[in-house]
């Protein structure tokens, strides 16, 4: 406890409380062998709402199946259409179509883990595709209300508290790099800046591959992503990780952080939701729907993509023409669009998140090509 006592901080009662309480945290995790805490809430994946999975039931099939992007733009909601695309909670994956680009998306297990003979599968969410499209996978997360505060140590000398974050990622039988990183984002949940960025270490087919970036700095309180950019032209693939995570790590050793989701991850809950059948006429005239039950800081077009499926007898299927649905006013969106075929009705669904779906990634005049 020597050196614990000679490193207190000078000054403030508080700074003194923060340090001892570190210190504490840290010999608890040290003695338990405690991996460090992640500031990711679904890490792992394993925690998705009831209504991710490519084997879902008709009414939800379409947040994963195949569809076809094109015409995007930050103020359309379509699947499609947005930049955006449902994804298994605390995730978000944006899309960036050079031309027409299609793709489904495949939640579910991918491998086992053959460095340490484990059987068990570990989840993945990932896309396959055909076309010219960039991608990311990401998840939005607030730094912890703390500063890099001075001390005195131990020769009298002013020392500042290292506040480094690493970035962690896992990913399985890739034969492509991927980059990875974490960027920092304004109250709107917009991309603004990269905290910092590196590629994946090297490929290694049929085996787990780890990466870290060391040295992150993050502002107290300060909204940011951590993020995995793909090229789907390489194999027509996305990145497949089974593992991601932010974690404090001031002396930068290469060590796996807590993958464990958080309890409000492991809540089961539904992400989709049906706003009813609209007739042919009513699609081609407009119609206008309320969306106000949702709770939606980062704006509207942050939260929800639609969906206007077709309708077979009593399944629900993905849409074959996406209609226009854009922001009307504070709590409205307006649907215009038609049924598919001979169709009487379409089936207007939509896919809510807490987080964003999209972060305005690619349009950004921040964005540095790979």
């Amino acid at each position: 406890m020597g050196q614990v006592r000679e490193n207190l901080p000078n000054g403030d009662p508080r700074n003194k409380i923060e340090y001892l309480a570190d210190c504490i945290d840290d010999a608890k995790a040290q003695a338990s062998g405690e991996p460090p805490k992640n500031l990711l809430v679904n890490p792992d994946f394993s925690a998705a709402e009831l209504d991710i999975n490519w084997q879902t039931d008709f009414y939800a099939r379409w947040t994963t199946g195949s569809f076809t992007y094109a015409n995007q733009s930050e103020s359309e909601m379509h699947l499609g259409r947005s930049f955006g695309r449902p994804a298994p909670f605390g995730w978000g994956v944006e899309v960036k179509a050079a031309s027409s680009y299609a793709h489904s998306a495949f939640y579910n297990t991918i491998g086992s883990e053959v460095e340490k003979r484990d059987p068990t599968a570990k989840a993945a969410f990932f896309l396959m595709g055909f076309g010219d499209a960039k991608v990311i996978h990401f998840s939005v997360f607030s730094a912890p209300m703390e500063s890099e505060i001075l001390y005195n140590d131990e020769n009298g000398e002013t020392q500042r508290k290292d506040l480094s974050y690493s970035a962690y990622l896992k990913m399985h039988d890739d034969t492509v790099y991927h980059r990875f990183g974490v960027v920092e984002l304004d109250h709107n949940g917009n991309f603004v800046d990269y905290v910092g960025k590196a590629f994946s270490e090297r490929p290694e087919p049929a085996k787990f591959v780890h990466s870290w970036l060391h040295g992150l700095k993050f502002k107290p309180g300060g909204i940011y992503a951590f993020f995995v950019e793909s090229d789907m032209n390489n194999g027509g693939k996305s990145c497949a990780f089974t593992g991601a995570g932010v974690f404090l790590n001031p002396d930068q050793q290469n060590i796996v952080p807590d993958l464990t989701p958080s309890l409000t991850a492991k809540e089961a809950s539904r992400c989709v939701e049906s706003f009813g059948r609209f007739t042919k006429a009513d699609l081609i005239a407009g119609v206008s729907v309320d969306v106000g039950r949702y709770s939606m800081p980062y704006g509207m077009e942050k939260h929800l993509i639609f969906c206007n499926c077709q309708i077979t007898e009593t399944a629900t299927k993905a849409p074959i023409s996406p209609s226009t649905i854009t922001k009307t006013d504070y709590k409205t969106v307006s649907v215009v669009g038609d049924t598919v075929g001979t169709q009487t009705h379409g089936h207007l669904m939509a896919y809510y998140s807490k987080t964003p779906v999209h972060l305005n990634y690619f349009n950004s005049v921040n964005y540095q090509a790979v």
